[in-house]
């Protein structure tokens, strides 16, 4: 799980816009659906756009879009991975 979530942070950045062109609540980032903090850096997820598919991610005060590929990760309980090794 911690490995999947490292690898967050090496997403690719489908699109950037710059500080204030986007508002977050309506993006679901203010408040955010879920959050992650790596080396001091919070990086908070919303909803994902409509036409792509792609995910609205705030870092730093800029938004960006990434691929939808990690929100069951996000959205895990800290127990999922240690119950689903449970045979």
């Amino acid at each position: 799980a911690i490995e999947r979530l490292l690898a967050i942070a090496h997403a690719p950045i489908r699109k950037r816009f710059e500080p204030g062109a986007l508002d977050p609540a309506k993006l679901g980032l203010a408040p955010p659906q879920a959050e992650l903090r790596l080396d001091g850096t919070a990086i908070a997820f919303g909803t994902t756009d409509a036409i792509d598919g792609d995910r609205y991610a705030l870092a730093a005060g800029r938004v960006a879009m990434l691929p939808d590929r990690f929100s069951v990760v996000l959205h895990e309980t800290p127990d999922a991975e240690i119950l689903a090794r449970k045979p």
